[in-house]
């Protein structure tokens, strides 16, 4: 109905009836309705943006939580420095005392300390009042023919004293392959810091490489064989393992390592013989090629812990746990 008013159309300079919702010449709408109907529409647009912002902020969370670099954490994430505990002496202790120290060094972590925690018999199969071979005898002498290879700290009390460390770097044998003038505690590559940063349920572990080469001067600066040991890891639940991030890292056998698939850990102390003592000492084992790699300085690694086999190479994971070698 013509109700005497008219509009001049902004596009094409046409008059017509104000009461039409758009220009019969060039169906421009009119402006007064368009602003109307924006109006009437904004709480859902403002819907629509603030739904999209959110999900992809946790898109993008689960994308660093795979694909991060090493970057450094935001201002307000929470991130709490683990103090590291050295190694201790276990020869000749009984198991009751070895696991009751186990349990005090679990009650007392910042980020385990809650949990209802009991040893895991399948990891901990350890037996009493036998040797447990020696990180300074391992490091200066090795076990061959090395009738204290049991005298000193015990290598394998760096992940009971530390159940924060998921994987630890395995103290290896240097007596077969260097003069033992060359021994150090850097040998032993025990973590000069560990930080939690629990808001992103990520443990960060710090290595002094440098220091490591420094006592090594005779070692290859870029081949430097390690290996992992994933005693904590699986005695906490956490019994698959993917690295999904390495730099200046090599695995020693290229399709079967933890960087290709997800991995079950393995991993247990018992009774073995890889002490060369006709008594037998409690060792770790077993020997898992997986977790063989050579680095050189700096090397990053980053892993994805899950407690039950995942579906995928990228399913969301229970823990992350980032090595640094600096």
């Amino acid at each position: 109905m013509n109700n005497g008013k008219t509009r001049k159309c902004p596009h094409c300079s046409a008059v017509y009836d104000d009461s039409l919702a758009s220009c019969p010449n060039c169906l421009s709408a009119n402006p007064r309705e368009m602003k109307s109907l924006f109006w009437a529409l904004f709480p859902v647009f403002l819907s629509v943006i603030i739904f999209f912002i959110y999900n992809w902020t946790k898109m993008e969370l689960v994308i660093d939580t795979v694909k991060n670099k090493g970057r450094a954490p935001v201002a307000d994430v929470e991130m709490q420095e683990i103090p590291v505990r050295p190694m201790s002496e276990l020869s000749y202790l009984s198991k009751d005392e070895i696991l009751k120290r186990r349990v005090n060094f679990v009650s007392a972590s910042k980020i385990f300390g809650d949990l209802d925690y009991k040893p895991n018999p399948a990891v901990f199969q350890i037996e009493d009042s036998l040797p447990w071979i020696s990180a300074p005898e391992l490091v200066k002498h090795g076990v061959n023919n090395n009738p204290n290879i049991g005298k000193g700290v015990s290598c394998h009390s760096l992940p009971i004293n530390n159940p924060e460390l998921l994987l630890n770097v395995s103290v290896l044998d240097y007596g077969d392959s260097r003069d033992s003038k060359y021994a150090s505690d850097a040998d032993y590559f025990i973590p000069k810091k560990v930080l939690w940063v629990k808001k992103e349920n990520r443990i960060k572990v710090y290595f002094d490489l440098a220091e490591f080469l420094k006592h090594n001067p005779q070692y290859p600066k870029t081949q430097i064989d390690i290996n992992l040991a994933g005693i904590n890891a699986r005695d906490f639940g956490y019994n698959w393992v993917k690295c999904v991030k390495q730099e200046n890292v090599f695995f020693k056998t290229k399709y079967n390592n933890i960087s290709q698939t997800p991995y079950e850990l393995k991993d247990y102390i018992h009774k073995g013989f890889a002490c060369k003592l006709k008594s037998g000492c409690n060792n770790h084992s077993p020997y898992q090629e997986q977790l063989d790699m050579i680095i050189s300085k700096p090397a990053y690694l980053m892993f994805c812990l899950w407690k039950n086999k995942p579906l995928t190479n990228f399913s969301k994971p229970d823990i992350i746990y980032e090595m640094f070698f600096e």
